[in-house]
């Protein structure tokens, strides 16, 4: 029997911010979700907006991503979780995902709820927009979304056809962070001249 990608577990979300972020630590009561293989491993939680649908949220303990990445292929989790737990909900007619977001809990000065993408109709419900970075008009948003699951099928085409390249990060930001850094064959000028010559998928 296959395991399940995505487990939902009913919770509530308790964090300790409350000098920097009030609106954080009072008790959110939403979806715990537990992501497996072969999804990237983690745990989501997921709150409800008031017209019935939803914003996932991803615990951050290092630095956040760019929303600009996405467009590049890159920083793909947090927008793969949202389609994965639309599909999930699917049966349950909550068919949309309005947002997605941080829990940051690196240190008090970075610690609290942060906005990473959205639908721009969503702003300040559940999702706590900082400017307009990651803000989209609504079928922006969901056309960003389309080019994310573009991207994944992409890469997973060419990871069956043997082409399985270590990141196409900048080694510089994404290896320092990385337990296998010592033993990887990572070139990072091969990778930009596979990058010149459009040989990356």
């Amino acid at each position: 029997m296959r395991t399940p990608i995505l487990s939902l577990v009913v919770g509530l979300l308790l964090i300790g911010c409350s000098d920097k972020s009030p609106d954080v630590s009072a008790q959110l009561v939403g979806l715990w979700i537990i992501v497996q293989p072969p999804m990237p491993m983690g745990r989501l939680f997921m709150e409800f907006t008031a017209d019935g649908r939803f914003i996932v949220y991803d615990y951050k303990t290092g630095r956040e991503p760019r929303t600009a990445d996405i467009a590049r292929g890159l920083n793909l989790q947090l927008p793969l979780y949202l389609l994965a737990v639309e599909s999930l909900l699917q049966d349950a007619g909550l068919v949309e995902g309005v947002g997605g977001g941080y829990l940051l809990l690196r240190d008090l000065e970075h610690c609290g709820r942060r906005g990473f993408l959205a639908d721009e109709t969503h702003r300040n419900t559940a999702y706590v927009a900082h400017g307009k970075q990651g803000l989209y008009e609504r079928e922006d948003y969901r056309q960003l979304l389309e080019a994310v699951r573009g991207f994944v099928l992409t890469y997973a085409r060419a990871m069956r056809s043997g082409i399985f390249h270590v990141t196409r990060h900048n080694p510089a930001n994404t290896c320092p962070g990385c337990a296998y850094a010592q033993s990887c064959r990572l070139d990072p000028r091969r990778m930009r001249t596979l990058d010149r010559t459009n040989k990356l998928p």
